[in-house]
């Protein structure tokens, strides 16, 4: 499907699919703006053939200011879980809590009302979070990670309720680990061990994978998704265990 072309706004661009995305997007076509917030380029906020800004996720009126710049070349907002925070819920500390809500919940509330209201106006667009399937499966010593994607999750239908008629499509993308993303393995599970026999295909996605599937979720031809949860995971979530694993493969 032809795409319309316009600006696209990536919060956070830390994570090999966010990256991914922009660079499609960017190749596609689109105006794509990387947010600087986190830093320098090696944390992943340049990213090439992409524009730059700089505004915190959490200060509505900046992100509203922003947005609302680009007037009719406003196309669409791509929304990442943030990231991992890797402790057992015992242990805690206040201020990691305090980072999940304000990286998750807080800041996609905010992320959502300034895009749903300056896309709603202009009577098209698309918000896209990249979101995890952590939401949905906790990962050892991840309850604070998977709180945040689950209240965005959240967010996302409720996004779909009050700008879907308004033109506005709002889609929850679950991703699960890609090549050269290490950022949920950690000592307190093993879900990430053997992690290319737990795929279908027996081998870990490639970043650039993604890159297509949120080019085609900011087209018309998305609009049936609005509201939904895009399970783009690879087919990890299929696994059940290594014994079955041995009997096919012995």
């Amino acid at each position: 499907m032809e795409l319309t072309g316009g600006r696209v706004f990536v919060t956070d661009c830390r994570s090999p699919a966010a990256r991914s995305a922009a660079e499609r997007l960017a190749r596609d076509g689109f105006a794509v703006v990387v947010n600087g917030i986190y830093g320098g380029e090696d944390e992943g906020c340049a990213v090439e053939g992409c524009e730059r800004a700089r505004v915190s996720l959490t200060d509505r009126k900046g992100l509203t200011e922003l947005l609302e710049s680009w007037g009719e070349g406003l196309r669409g907002v791509i929304h990442p879980s943030p990231e991992p925070m890797h402790t057992a819920i015992e242990d805690s500390r206040e201020g990691q809590w305090e980072a999940a809500y304000s990286e998750g919940a807080l800041a996609s509330l905010m992320v959502t009302g300034a895009a749903g209201e300056a896309m709603a106006r202009l009577g098209r667009g698309a918000l896209i979070y990249l979101g995890s399937m952590h939401a949905e499966k906790p990962m050892g010593g991840g309850f604070l990670y998977s709180m945040a994607c689950g209240a965005t999750q959240m967010l996302c239908r409720e996004a779909a309720l009050d700008y879907g008629a308004r033109g506005v499509n709002c889609v929850y993308v679950r991703l699960g680990p890609t090549e050269g993303d290490e950022r949920n393995d950690n000592a307190y599970s093993n879900q990430y061990k053997g992690i290319e026999y737990r795929y279908p295909t027996r081998k870990v996605p490639d970043p650039d994978e993604f890159g297509g599937l949120i080019s085609f979720l900011m087209t018309d031809g998305a609009r049936p998704l609005n509201g939904s949860d895009v399970n783009a995971e690879g087919g990890y979530t299929l696994f059940y265990g290594i014994k079955r694993e041995a009997r096919r493969d012995g």
